[in-house]
């Protein structure tokens, strides 16, 4: 078993000899304590400024489809890289202070180059709560809340206390 996987790396690297390796110029950041709600156009947008953003990769939870608050940002030119990442690191951001490292490769080659994007739960069901509800659905929704205000009004007159607010009442007349 040891000597056949032997003899197949010494082939690997055989074959990766007779390719001509070709010349990255591609620069990569690595940012990490992101806030919240950056996302993959925020960032983009954001590192634009030091120079032509290629890839963003931000690290998504399986389960949840939430950012998991690290990335991995991809410049045209290695100069580029080096400067967001230094002017970067330590910037305060909504209430976050950036970790930003410049890298000279992220990847060299991929072990599963056809390994298919699981998709999480929550993209898969994105949509159906994104979705504006029907006239109906509102409806009851007004109605329960309508409801819920009238029970604590009466509670509130029960136990002696004469208090008048305004509530969902008041902006539905």
């Amino acid at each position: 078993m040891v000597k056949l996987l032997h003899s197949r790396l010494e082939r690997f690297a055989k074959l990766r000899k007779l390719v001509p390796a070709a010349v990255n110029t591609h620069g990569y950041v690595y940012v990490s304590h992101m806030p919240a709600g950056l996302e993959e156009d925020g960032l983009r947008k954001f590192f634009n400024q030091f120079g032509k953003v290629t890839k963003v990769k931000v690290s998504r939870s399986k389960k949840t489809g939430r950012s998991k608050s690290y990335s991995f940002v991809e410049f045209e030119e290695k100069e580029a890289a080096k400067i967001a990442a230094e002017t970067m690191h330590g910037f305060l951001l909504f209430g976050k202070q950036l970790v930003c490292r410049y890298l000279d490769e992220v990847f060299k080659f991929t072990m599963f180059p056809n390994k298919r994007h699981v998709e999480s739960k929550y993209s898969q069901f994105k949509e159906k709560y994104n979705q504006e509800q029907s006239i109906e659905a509102t409806k009851d929704r007004v109605f329960r809340l309508l409801d819920k205000e009238h029970k604590l009004r009466e509670k509130i007159s029960q136990s002696g206390v004469v208090y008048d607010f305004p509530g969902y009442e008041s902006l539905v007349k």
